[in-house]
């Protein structure tokens, strides 16, 4: 069994009127857009209670860094191995571990996918007092042994946390099977989660126009997304039935194909941008009956927890970390990846029977207030971080 530090909760972080000290958390991630989408509006909360945060990722631009220091975080870029140099991985974890230290970081959030060993390590020997990683996805699901293939190489990582998060159920059950002699303390944290307080539900619009379907095209360089979405509208071009597909586009548009039933809409590039864009992105949901969510990134995601937060059914190309959204046929279906034809028979069911969408909504909606309130995340971070409310105690 591993020897636990001390976390942050206890006596080693009070001050010596009894009251507890400022946290100097990092939160280092490898996707910057995972961040700066999806991460972001927890760091403001952790902020608001009067704790230091750093963050950090790769390609932080000075618009993001920027739109960070606006809301009190700090930031500091990333630097991830360059594959087939040497010695890349060695230069990766000592600039990191040089970053940590001369933050004086006391606690870090490690969400770093592959790179999770390297964070850790540089983390520990920056002496980082508590260590927080996310479990990696796993991303294609549960081997008949029940040992997946990457299990040895975390096990080092996670062996040194003083507690572990993780995004879904599935990624839970591999800390209570094969990783379970590590007995480190084990927290689901969405990978995403709406302002319930801001966001409300809103009626589905009126079928005066047709059904109105609506997807994300997250501007990867292919245009994939763009591209699905294309082959599921043209099939239904010789129904004759009232539809509409609305696609929006985040950077340059590179989808000059798409047919003439798909329109096109843009919208704020979140790569190149470190504005907010969930605003923006509802309103395109709002204006929808049913999201379809193409793929499985961070802008993705984003996409996704705004459709169940305003109430939309949803239908999502199937991928690890977004199979929790959905409750297959009450409040969304999940197609096969890559799968047009599939894509094409669910969105055929919901025109035949467009009557099942009001209850769709209502169920969207509740899974939203359920599982990805951020106010639940808040209080899972900062009940396992001792992240207190200092504003209280300086006043």
């Amino acid at each position: 069994m591993p020897s636990h530090r001390p976390t942050l909760k206890n006596a080693k972080f009070q001050s010596a009127t009894g009251h507890s000290a400022v946290a100097r958390l990092a939160w280092i991630c490898d996707d910057h857009d995972v961040l700066m989408l999806l991460r972001r509006p927890l760091l403001l909360q952790a902020v608001l209670r009067r704790h230091h945060i750093l963050a950090l990722a790769p390609d932080l631009s000075a618009a993001d860094r920027a739109a960070l220091h606006a809301i009190g975080v700090e930031s500091a870029p990333l630097i991830l191995p360059k594959p087939g140099q040497p010695f890349s991985n060695l230069l990766a974890r000592r600039r990191l571990t040089q970053t940590l230290r001369h933050w004086r970081t006391t606690a870090a959030v490690i969400e770093m996918g592959e790179h999770l060993a390297l964070a850790t390590r540089a983390a520990a020997s920056a002496g980082v007092a508590d260590l927080y990683p996310f479990l990696p996805p796993l991303e294609h699901g549960t081997p008949a042994n029940g040992a997946p293939a990457k299990t040895p190489s975390w096990r080092p990582a996670l062996a040194m946390a003083a507690g572990v998060f993780t995004k879904t159920p599935n990624d839970q059950r591999l800390l209570c099977g094969p990783l379970a002699s590590l007995r480190v303390p084990l927290h689901q944290m969405p990978a995403a989660c709406s302002d319930l307080t801001v966001v409300t539900a809103m009626p589905l619009p009126a079928l005066d126009d047709g059904l109105i379907f609506f997807a994300l095209d997250s501007g990867d360089g292919d245009h994939a997304e763009a591209q699905l979405f294309t082959d599921v509208a043209t099939a239904f071009d010789d129904r004759g039935t009232r539809i509409q597909f609305r696609l929006a586009e985040t950077g340059p548009s590179g989808s000059n194909n798409i047919g003439g039933r798909v329109q096109r809409e843009h919208l704020a590039n979140m790569h190149a941008s470190a504005l907010p864009v969930e605003a923006a992105l509802r309103r395109h949901v709002e204006t929808a009956h049913v999201v379809v969510v193409l793929g499985g990134d961070a802008s993705q995601t984003l996409l996704l927890s705004c459709a169940l937060a305003v109430g939309r059914p949803v239908v999502v190309v199937d991928d690890a970390c977004h199979r929790d959204f959905v409750d297959v046929g009450v409040n969304g279906w999940i197609a096969p990846a890559g799968d047009a034809p599939a894509l094409v028979a669910i969105l055929a069911t919901l025109l035949k029977r467009p009557d099942l969408l009001v209850g769709m909504a209502r169920a969207a909606r509740q899974k939203a207030e359920r599982r990805y309130d951020q106010r639940l995340s808040l209080k899972i971070l900062c009940d396992v971080l001792g992240l207190e409310d200092l504003r209280a105690a300086a006043a």
